[in-house]
């Protein structure tokens, strides 16, 4: 699925600061459900190894990093280092999250060239991960409907710009039957810098953000959020799969997935692999490596199909994707949330004794793996992630309901 090298999943969430609606600094424990080696820092909560371990789903070996940011504590533990060279010299590949300075660091060190590795230069990760690059790149590759009509404006760019470019796309969207125009930062994730141009906090956002390019944008509503993935290694593109998302707004929350791709119709899933496929060309042509996604909106109604961005990097799909190549069931179906728990939930063991038997079970193939437990003991932004298996989506669906209702319901 992600190569045909062993992986030393390495996913610190390094790049992304800005991010205020996640606690992106625990999003590194649904690692452990990567299997393999993975490597942790030493914050990790690690309570749900042991029952990963029961039902067949634990990693191979951990291998705990005495620091709370794994690259600097491997920077003074040379017999850590040593292992880790050792492991690459045997043809195992480092993946990790999202490539900056420190991965870079990691891999000069280590002696790698990127196309060693299953991850991509930040150079031209970076690149995929703009907003606008992937929109001219689209235009450019023949492909001038891949994005919801927009336009991009540069800095410096003053009210009256914006005020032109906002009237301009009004009228594309009523081309479209649409009725909503956004504006959108080039560079942001998981929801953040983007909001109707109707909102009252447009003009705020204006002056918060006059150094950057911004996007003028329709909005397709409704919409069905989708997404698709890709792995470059080696010089060759291989699919992965696709999936439906759950969103609270603009924010991700969640994906539903299903061997054959069963969660979207033919036709769709047939438009978003060519839309994908010509930009994951381009991609290799320039030496991308490593995990390649891509968010899209879909409107059933107007038969409306649109990319809105690439993610050069691992994804909230890659680890349940990863969870049902382990699995090797012929047929499955995950859905997987990240969800605020009720607060009395603070550990390992208070969660699986609210979920009980709907805890996944290899004898019945099916159940629900909780994930990320070392957000519950934060004070601001607790979280924790679900993962529901069974054999068709609905079916997981109805399963993550019931496991979000135990989770989050109020006492008497």
């Amino acid at each position: 699925m992600f190569g045909d090298h062993p992986l030393v999943n390495m996913h610190q969430i390094n790049g992304f600061s800005h991010v205020t609606v996640l606690p992106t600094a625990l999003y590194g424990e649904r690692t452990l459900l990567m299997g393999g080696k993975v490597c942790v820092p030493k914050d990790t909560d690690l309570s749900v190894v042991d029952w990963l371990d029961e039902v067949g789903l634990a990693p191979d070996e951990i291998i705990r990093i005495p620091d709370s940011c794994m690259f600097a504590g491997l920077k003074r533990q040379p017999e850590l280092m040593d292992k880790l060279a050792e492991l690459f010299a045997q043809g195992f590949r480092p993946m990790f999250f999202h490539t900056t300075e420190l991965e870079a660091e990691f891999v000069e060190r280590m002696g790698l060239a990127w196309n060693q590795t299953a991850s991509c230069d930040p150079m031209i990760a970076d690149l995929f991960g703009h907003k606008d690059f992937v929109r001219r790149t689209a235009d450019a590759l023949g492909c001038p409907k891949a994005f919801p009509p927009h336009i991009i404006v540069h800095p410096p760019w003053d009210t009256d710009t914006i005020t032109e470019a906002v009237h301009e796309v009004r009228r594309m969207a009523r081309d479209l039957g649409m009725r909503h125009v956004m504006v959108k930062r080039t560079d942001l994730v998981s929801g953040e810098g983007m909001l109707r141009t109707t909102s009252p906090q447009f003009r705020p956002f204006l002056s918060q953000n006059r150094r950057h390019p911004l996007i003028v944008e329709v909005e397709i509503d409704p919409h069905v959020p989708i997404s698709n993935q890709w792995f470059v290694q080696d010089g060759k593109a291989v699919y992965v799969g696709a999936s439906r998302q759950i969103q609270d707004g603009y924010v991700h929350k969640g994906n539903i997935m299903a061997s054959f791709d069963r969660v979207l119709p033919e036709d769709v899933l047939l438009n978003l692999h060519r839309l994908t496929k010509t930009l994951v060309g381009h991609a290799v042509s320039m030496g991308y490596n490593g995990v390649l996604g891509f968010d899209a909106v879909w409107n059933q109604e107007r038969g409306l199909l649109y990319l809105t961005e690439a993610n050069a990097r691992v994804t909230a799909s890659t680890y349940p994707l990863k969870v049902a190549h382990r699995l090797g069931f012929t047929t499955w179906s995950i859905a997987n949330q990240v969800i605020v728990p009720a607060p009395w939930f603070e550990t390992f063991n208070s969660v699986r004794g609210a979920l009980g038997p709907m805890l996944y079970n290899p004898r019945r193939q099916k159940g629900v793996i909780p994930y990320m437990l070392g957000a519950l003991k934060l004070t601001d932004m607790r979280r924790m992630g679900l993962m529901a298996i069974a054999d068709i989506p609905r079916h997981a669906e109805l399963a993550l309901d019931e496991a979000i209702r135990r989770l989050t319901q109020l006492r008497d």
